[in-house]
Protein backbone atom coordinates (compact mmCIF):
# COMPACT_ATOMS: atom_id res chain seq x y z
CA UNK A 1 0.00 0.00 0.00
CA UNK A 2 3.26 2.10 0.57
CA UNK A 3 3.60 2.79 -3.81
CA UNK A 4 0.27 3.61 -4.27
CA UNK A 5 -0.39 6.06 -1.77
CA UNK A 6 2.98 7.67 -2.47
CA UNK A 7 2.25 8.16 -6.01
CA UNK A 8 -1.32 9.47 -4.76
CA UNK A 9 0.67 11.97 -3.04
CA UNK A 10 2.86 13.21 -5.96
CA UNK A 11 -0.67 13.47 -8.03
CA UNK A 12 -2.95 15.11 -5.10
CA UNK A 13 0.31 17.62 -4.50
CA UNK A 14 0.81 18.07 -8.34
CA UNK A 15 -3.21 19.06 -8.32
CA UNK A 16 -3.86 21.23 -5.31
CA UNK A 17 -0.96 21.56 -2.60
CA UNK A 18 -3.02 23.22 -0.34
CA UNK A 19 -5.67 20.68 -0.59
CA UNK A 20 -2.92 18.14 0.26
CA UNK A 21 -1.92 19.34 2.78
CA UNK A 22 -5.23 20.29 4.71
CA UNK A 23 -6.06 16.51 5.01
CA UNK A 24 -3.92 16.17 8.17
CA UNK A 25 -4.52 19.30 10.00
CA UNK A 26 -8.18 18.17 9.60
CA UNK A 27 -7.32 14.70 11.00
CA UNK A 28 -5.46 16.30 13.94
CA UNK A 29 -7.79 19.03 14.77
CA UNK A 30 -10.58 17.07 15.52
CA UNK A 31 -8.72 14.44 17.59
CA UNK A 32 -7.02 17.29 19.26
CA UNK A 33 -6.97 21.20 19.55
CA UNK A 34 -7.58 23.42 16.50
CA UNK A 35 -4.86 26.03 17.21
CA UNK A 36 -2.20 23.16 17.46
CA UNK A 37 -3.38 21.77 14.52
CA UNK A 38 -1.56 24.30 12.40
CA UNK A 39 1.63 22.96 12.93
CA UNK A 40 0.78 20.14 10.95
CA UNK A 41 1.16 22.59 7.84
CA UNK A 42 4.79 22.78 8.61
CA UNK A 43 5.46 19.47 9.54
CA UNK A 44 3.77 18.17 6.16
CA UNK A 45 5.50 20.73 3.94
CA UNK A 46 9.05 19.28 5.31
CA UNK A 47 7.55 15.92 4.81
CA UNK A 48 6.02 16.39 1.42
CA UNK A 49 9.70 17.81 0.22
CA UNK A 50 12.31 16.12 2.61
CA UNK A 51 11.08 12.97 4.49
CA UNK A 52 9.24 11.59 1.44
CA UNK A 53 11.96 9.44 0.32
CA UNK A 54 12.12 7.28 3.63
CA UNK A 55 9.57 4.68 3.27
CA UNK A 56 10.55 4.53 -0.76
CA UNK A 57 13.95 3.86 0.56
CA UNK A 58 12.84 1.35 3.43
CA UNK A 59 10.62 -0.63 1.27
CA UNK A 60 13.26 -1.22 -1.65
CA UNK A 61 16.25 -1.99 1.37
CA UNK A 62 13.75 -4.31 3.18
CA UNK A 63 16.09 -7.88 2.42
CA UNK A 64 18.82 -5.72 4.73
CA UNK A 65 19.66 -5.56 8.30
CA UNK A 66 19.22 -2.32 9.75
CA UNK A 67 16.96 0.75 9.26
CA UNK A 68 18.82 3.45 7.52
CA UNK A 69 22.14 2.00 7.47
CA UNK A 70 21.72 0.15 4.56
CA UNK A 71 25.50 -0.66 3.42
Amino acid sequence: MSYPTIFLMLFFISMDPVLWSGFPVLFYAKRYNLSESFWEYSYNIVYTFGLFWITLYAITTASKKGWLTRG
